[in-house]
């Protein structure tokens, strides 16, 4: 099956897309035993982790966090213009996005990549010919971060047993939290797993499916 995102997962991950909220700096992935088919309404009180059998929950999509908007003193008079923003937190390479700056010309709203010159400065690569103050700077993910949770995403995530679970209990899905603890999507595997003995694997690779779209 797809994942099915539940109502809380979608807001959180609008609040995130949105600047709303505070960034995740992981995800992990668990287990559930009960025979469950997921729901949009679903929450995790409607599933069951698995017990035992040396499993453990998987924390994937690390370094995935953003840095907090960040208050902007001024843009130089440069080309490239240095943009003085005190205890920035952004490294080389960084895609940021500036938001109401005023008085520059032209303008340097929008996001730029950028070049590091220390904790309290950076310079964008743009010709400014009159300087401007004020606003805000907020970093979404560099180039090596998205290449990070792409792979990521796109790899496979193995859990390895150490013998059947608590029970003999069966693999009927799993579900997914953000690292501030918020359920995001839930999944049901295509076809259920039942552990049993030392170096059994179960291999959950997320399929996408957006709207009634075919899963992926």
């Amino acid at each position: 099956m797809a994942i099915v995102v539940a109502d809380t997962g979608a807001a959180d991950m609008l609040k995130v897309v949105f600047n709303a909220t505070a960034k995740w700096s992981y995800i992990t992935l668990k287990l559930f035993t009960n025979n469950y088919t997921p729901l949009d309404t679903t929450t995790v009180g409607d599933l069951t982790e698995a017990p035992g059998g040396g499993y453990t929950a998987k924390t994937v999509m690390t370094n995935v966090a953003y840095v907090a908007a960040t208050a902007i003193t001024s843009s130089s008079v440069a080309s490239p213009s240095n943009i003085l923003a005190t205890a920035h937190g952004m490294s080389n390479g960084d895609r940021v996005t500036i938001a109401s700056h005023s008085g520059s010309t032209p303008s340097i709203n929008g996001t730029h990549v950028i070049t590091y010159v220390d904790a309290n400065n950076f310079t964008i690569p743009v010709n400014v010919t009159v300087g401007g103050t004020g606003g805000t700077v907020s970093r979404g993910w560099n180039q090596s971060q998205v290449s990070n949770i792409e792979q990521q995403a796109a790899s496979p995530v193995p859990f390895v047993f150490t013998g059947a679970l608590t029970g003999s209990a069966t693999v009927y899905g799993y579900w997914a939290e953000s690292s501030g603890g918020v359920f995001l999507w839930a999944d049901r595997l295509d076809s259920s797993y039942t552990p049993a003995s030392s170096g059994d694997t179960l291999t959950i690779t997320p399929k996408y499916q957006a709207s009634k779209g075919t899963p992926t």
